[in-house]
């Protein structure tokens, strides 16, 4: 009966490490490479146009790409109030950095934008029933420099071959 009631533990124990093992190693949702462009003199990420569904917006954050002294300031964030309706962006469409967004709270206000500075603009999507293949956030990096007398957010290009197509970042 011993033996029996040892079996029983060591199965039960085994059966929760896979479940253990399987929750830690599954992540749920996929991110979507976004395109920056420029609008009104601020850094917009917009939404794929191949996108085949809209998007509606759970948070939004750009950050400094790369730690100073340790920590990586965050420039910009807000996220939805919980009984707020999200702000919905239809395929092609862009939000620009440091915008308003009726129902959402600010985290962070938005600051200047340092020349020089590389940053990672991201976009966090809700989704109601999320699946391994949803794509759950929409991401760019980008840097600022004046080019040609002009502020201009040149896009850091990542391709499928894990490849990245670093952009001019530093001034006239």
């Amino acid at each position: 009966m011993k033996k029996l009631t040892l079996l029983k533990s060591a199965l039960v124990t085994l059966g929760l490490a896979f479940v253990y093992f399987d929750a830690v190693a599954t992540p749920w949702g996929m991110p979507r490479d976004a395109k920056i462009e420029v609008g009104n003199g601020v850094p917009k990420l917009c939404i794929p146009a191949e996108e085949t569904n809209d998007v509606a917006v759970e948070s939004v954050s750009v950050s400094e790409s790369f730690k100073r002294d340790g920590i990586r300031q965050v420039m910009w964030s807000v996220e939805i109030n919980k009984i707020s309706t999200p702000v919905v962006l239809k395929p092609g469409d862009c939000l620009g950095y440091g915008v308003a967004l009726s129902g959402y709270k600010i985290i962070n206000s938005s600051r200047p934008l340092e020349n020089g500075v590389t940053y990672y603009f991201r976009l966090n999507r809700r989704v109601s029933n999320p699946q391994r293949t949803s794509v759950t956030f929409y991401d760019a990096t980008f840097c600022s420099a004046i080019q040609g007398g002009e502020l201009r957010y040149p896009q850091y290009l990542y391709q499928k071959n894990g490849g990245v197509i670093k952009p001019r970042c530093d001034s006239d």
